[in-house]
């Protein structure tokens, strides 16, 4: 067996091949590592689109539960004008009867 040596440097024969190859190595690792933080990206933008759609959805169910308190509330207003129309109708007719 022979015992091969590290070699610490690329001797090119042409220098526009020693510039193209590093140029195309720059870019090919700027894209692996523009998809490594495109991912980490996505993955913060789906883990806050699920915390989103969480809080719609609680959200809706709170709006639910004020409106029914809302018409709730409406109907117990119109039972109160109710009464109060009837208690001064009859405060009306005790007062034309005591009258005549």
């Amino acid at each position: 067996m022979t015992n091969l040596k590290k070699c610490d440097y690329f001797e090119w024969k042409n220098e526009q091949m020693k510039e193209g190859y590093y140029k195309n190595l720059l870019y090919s690792l700027k894209k692996k590592l523009d998809a490594k933080e495109d991912l980490g990206v996505n993955n913060n933008l789906r883990n806050r689109i699920a915390e989103l759609e969480f809080f719609l959805v609680k959200e809706k169910s709170v709006v639910g539960n004020i409106e029914n308190e809302l018409s709730d509330s409406k109907k117990t207003i119109c039972r109160y004008k109710m009464m109060v129309v009837f208690l001064v109708l009859g405060l009306v007719f005790c007062v034309f009867k005591l009258s005549k």
